[in-house]
């Protein structure tokens, strides 16, 4: 079956805000004198947007006292000065291009709500490449869960082998692959230490294969 479409993460894949979010969790630790439990917050990686289990976590294991609400605000203001001034990753707006010129279809699948991946969409000047975007809205349940790209492929009109889904977190490729996508995984900063076994090719960047390759290295 010939690959007929492209879907894309958003967070980490499209643009780096994974590493933005985890830079700015750490300055607010630092904040406390504390070390930031990576351990527990890579757990919902790709999965839940804003996830304020660290926020929690502070909260009990601090020495100091914690204004949760004042917290809350410290976090969003570091993240948003980081996130604001992050560029598209390396070869993404390539791999747009020339999946707009073979005439393949685009979609984004993405555990985030529709407002923050609108704004930075907006923000990197690609949102017109997009025929189908599904978010956090969308769907009972977020990555892992398949729904996300079951919804974008019946928006774009596809079948599961006529699709390549592109991924930089366990929870994204679990996703993709339990909705019989092809996979690939590129991992970010953040999460370059995960295994990525199940995804059905690794690639550094995107830059490490052009689009045309990577749609004949599947169709063959």
């Amino acid at each position: 079956m010939a690959i007929k479409g492209i879907i894309f993460d958003f967070d980490g894949l499209i643009c780096d805000t994974e590493s933005t979010e985890l830079h700015a969790w750490k300055k607010l630790y630092a904040d406390f004198d504390l070390p930031f439990p990576f351990e527990e917050y890579q757990k919902t990686i790709g999965a839940v947007h804003n996830d304020e289990t660290p926020l929690r976590m502070l909260k009990d294991i601090g020495r100091k006292k914690v204004n949760l609400e004042d917290a809350r605000n410290r976090l969003h203001y570091y993240h948003s000065e980081l996130v604001e001034a992050e560029p598209l990753r390396p070869g993404v707006l390539a791999y747009l291009q020339d999946a707009k010129s073979l005439g393949l279809k685009i979609g984004l699948a993405s555990s985030s709500p529709i407002a923050w991946v609108s704004h930075h969409l907006d923000r990197l000047h690609i949102m017109h490449y997009f025929e189908c975007i599904k978010t956090l809205e969308d769907v009972n349940q977020t990555k892992p869960d398949p729904q996300l790209f079951i919804k974008t492929l019946k928006c774009l009109q596809l079948l599961e082998n006529e699709a390549i889904a592109l991924e930089d977190s366990i929870n994204g490729v679990l996703a993709s692959k339990k909705a019989g996508l092809i996979t690939v995984a590129v991992p970010n900063k953040v999460t370059q230490q995960f295994n990525f076994d199940i995804a059905d090719l690794v690639l550094t960047e995107l830059t490490e294969m052009p689009l045309n390759d990577l749609i004949h290295y599947f169709n063959n």
